[in-house]
């Protein structure tokens, strides 16, 4: 399929995609796992068994260099971490313990598989492969559904997604019979960068993007992941999102006035050909929607709201809808794959 075929199954239907080699996996157990997390990480652990909380990485200048996804399962943690292998966290984690804790750490990442089911319907093709149940669960809680398949609400489409956590010897038998389930909502298959087009779409953080610049998270708008602290002077420059022509490219100058302004970080062609949609990195008092005649090589391009589009899972009701009837569902204005909706300037939050 080509990469729109892609994000129109993610966004319209349900689409499947395999993380092993995009994820790595760690579990650290021990009674001072706690500690030795807590450490490596700049956000506060407070989880609950069952819960998981998105948290980064930072180099020592403070910049980001991975995206990180704790989890809680009983005295445990498993982290998923996007950006750096799974032995250069353990190696990272390992050198951080303390002579007297007693925290082990593995990389999980080669006995392990990550199935990613994506879309607007993706909690019906669920509620196939195991109960009804299990489309309330909540977001950023672990569940487990089968010996050595666990269940997370996560993801960064926009859509509802669950992230299938399974042992290598199950990878297999669970993929198969996700496809064969699958079938009647037209599940296809997706690659990790369709992820990343629509993670930008929706408003989310994606290290293989804008992460890979290693900017601080004050630039890339993530203080949500750092623990409370007093506040601090604004960073001199901030990613902000920017529509512009479809000649629009990441590493375009970004000009106001024929004077120098930015420089776009991330472009990708809008869902319906008129033109492109990025981030771009501004001087913080001009890092926000509304900002018009800018200029970028191809030609014009103006700030904006994230997210770009409005997911069609906002107008989902599973206790109403099915894909069966898909055709009678009311569209959102602005949702993504209507023809006559502009790349937009909502504030919609995005839903997962």
């Amino acid at each position: 399929m080509t990469p729109l075929e892609e994000l129109t199954a993610l966004r319209t239907a349900v689409a499947l995609a395999r993380l092993d080699d995009r994820v790595a996996r760690l579990r650290v157990s021990g009674p001072d796992a706690w500690d030795l997390v807590d450490r490596a990480l700049p956000s506060d652990l407070f989880l609950r068994d069952g819960q998981a909380r998105p948290s980064v990485l930072l180099d020592a200048e403070g910049r980001v260099e991975a995206d990180v996804l704790v989890i809680r399962e009983g005295e445990d943690l498993w982290l998923w971490v996007e950006g750096p292998t799974g032995a250069e966290v353990r190696d990272r984690l390992t050198a951080l313990r303390l002579p007297f804790e007693h925290a082990t750490v593995e990389d999980r990442s080669s006995s392990t598989a990550l199935l990613e089911v994506a879309g607007p319907f993706a909690w019906e093709l669920m509620a196939a492969f195991d109960e009804p149940g299990i489309v309330g669960q909540p977001y950023l809680t672990l569940a487990r559904l089968d010996e050595g398949v666990h269940c997370v609400r996560a993801g960064r489409s926009g859509e509802f997604t669950y992230d299938l956590f399974v042992t290598l010897d199950r990878a297999e038998e669970v993929e198969r019979r996700l496809l064969a389930l699958g079938e009647p909502y037209d599940l296809r298959r997706i690659s990790p960068e369709t992820l990343d087009r629509a993670a930008l779409e929706a408003g989310f953080f994606s290290q293989a993007a804008e992460g890979r610049h290693r900017l601080t998270p004050a630039q890339l708008q993530l203080q949500a992941r750092l623990s409370p602290e007093p506040p601090r002077e604004a960073p001199e420059t901030r990613v902000t999102g920017i529509v512009g022509p479809a000649g629009m490219a990441a590493g375009d100058p970004v000009t106001s006035g024929g004077e120098p302004l930015g420089t776009v970080l991330v472009a990708a062609p809008e869902a319906h050909g008129r033109g492109a949609i990025g981030l771009a990195l501004l001087p913080t008092e001009a890092a926000h929607p509304g900002l018009e005649h800018l200029a970028v090589p191809s030609g014009l391009a103006r700030t904006v709201t994230r997210p770009f589009v409005v997911q069609r899972s906002l107008s989902i009701k599973p206790q109403r809808d099915r894909y069966a009837a898909r055709d009678t569902i009311p569209w959102a204005p602005g949702t993504w794959g209507q023809s006559d909706a502009p790349p937009s300037t909502t504030s919609s939050a995005p839903t997962t």
